[in-house]
């Protein structure tokens, strides 16, 4: 049920913005090639995809094999940051070097439509990797009934909002639709999990990374040079920022594992 209702928010999205996308929206391209152009978009978001099936390759075994120790909560924590600090970076090298990448995947002039769609896709994708993480209290505590409805909650909230901004918005209201979708299943476990299996989440480093990483997409919005190797160096610059910040804000356990005095 969890598994059809997840491809359900992917598939039924696409319908969607086939049937409330107004005729013309886009000019002379027909509501049916909007579909192309919207899976095309959803490609590059496969990078962040492809990371998460990783990841869950690696967890599951993982945290099952530990979830009846004392420090599994501890462990699900520090994971989770590192999840999302991988992932922000991630977002950020890609969006801040989206122009290039639409140019090699995605070579036809079209796809440029679908320039911001594709931005809220990698942050939905990303929400979802988050949703993950907080999803583990349900499978401990042998109360997975609660991803199907998580789930079918999610889906309810992609049509609805499907319905509200796709009309207005086009492939960019498909997208923020997904986003709130996968935002909202994340503040629904979150909230349910407290009850169940507490974990003592680091809000203030995940939240600071995610805000800065934010920042840093806007910032490539809003500025892009023109010579192809200055593209290239500024898009290397920003994600290099938001390392830093991470291995600044992790300069305790990295200092650990690698038996470095960080006193000073």
């Amino acid at each position: 049920m969890m598994g059809i209702v997840g491809v359900s928010n992917d598939i039924f999205g696409r319908l969607w913005l086939e049937n409330l996308t107004p005729e013309r929206f886009y000019g002379d391209i027909s509501n049916k090639d909007l579909i192309g152009i919207y899976s095309g978009c959803a490609k590059v978001a496969i990078f962040i995809n492809l990371g998460i099936q990783a990841y869950r390759y690696a967890a599951d075994p993982f945290f099952f094999s530990i979830q009846d120790k004392k420090d599994t909560a501890r462990y699900l924590s520090e994971s989770f940051t590192w999840f999302v600090a991988v992932g922000l970076l991630a977002l950020v090298a890609i969006q801040c070097n989206i122009g290039l990448i639409v140019d090699i995947f995605l070579r036809k002039p079209e796809f440029r439509l679908g320039l911001n769609a594709i931005f809220l896709l990698l942050l939905a994708n990303f929400f979802f990797g988050v949703y993950y993480n907080l999803s583990f209290w349900y499978k401990f505590s042998d109360k997975t009934f609660w991803g199907t409805l998580i789930s079918v909650f999610g889906l309810f909230l992609n049509a609805g909002f499907n319905f509200i901004l796709v009309p207005k918005y086009g492939m960019t209201g498909s997208a923020f639709a997904l986003l709130i979708c996968y935002v909202g299943m994340c503040g629904f476990s979150w909230f349910k999990s407290r009850e169940v299996f507490v974990v003592e989440w680091t809000y203030q480093k995940v939240f600071t990374m995610l805000f800065f990483a934010l920042f840093l997409c806007f910032i490539s919005q809003v500025w892009q040079p023109e010579a192809t190797v200055l593209k290239l160096a500024w898009g290397m610059f920003l994600p290099s920022i938001l390392l830093a910040q991470i291995v600044y804000l992790q300069r305790t356990i990295i200092f650990k594992k690698l038996k470095i005095d960080g006193s000073s």
